[in-house]
């Protein structure tokens, strides 16, 4: 299911009302075996939200992929792997 929620950025109460659905919503699909992302994968609206996804475990992995080939984080910057 595709949402596209109209809020105003520049609105810290709407920002933290989309902040704490998108949890919910996640941990309720994930908790049915589902998953956060679709055909476009774990974007920067995503990425606060990988490790309930994957569980630390993988995510720790993917950061040190990420190190490995991109230790600058200048490839898709935020994205997966939050920028240290």
């Amino acid at each position: 299911m595709h949402t596209r929620p109209v809020i105003d950025l520049d609105s810290k109460s709407e920002v933290e009302l989309m902040e704490r659905i998108a949890a919910n919503v996640f941990a309720k699909v994930i908790r049915s075996g589902g998953t956060i992302t679709g055909e476009h994968g774990d974007g920067l609206a995503r990425v606060g939200y990988i490790e309930m996804m994957y569980g630390k475990h993988i995510t720790n992995i993917f950061s040190k992929v990420k190190k490995l080939f991109d230790p600058a984080f200048m490839m898709n910057p935020g994205k997966k792997v939050p920028v240290e």
